[in-house]
């Protein structure tokens, strides 16, 4: 059960990281001229 969890962790991590990349990526074409 453990090991699932750490999965789940990893997984969320990295939903996080896609999250904020993509949310990064809207930012920059909304603020072009």
């Amino acid at each position: 059960m453990n090991n699932q969890n750490q999965e789940n962790t990893a997984y969320l991590s990295f939903i996080q990281d896609l999250n904020q990349m993509l949310t990064d990526y809207n930012i920059n074409q909304l603020s072009r001229p």
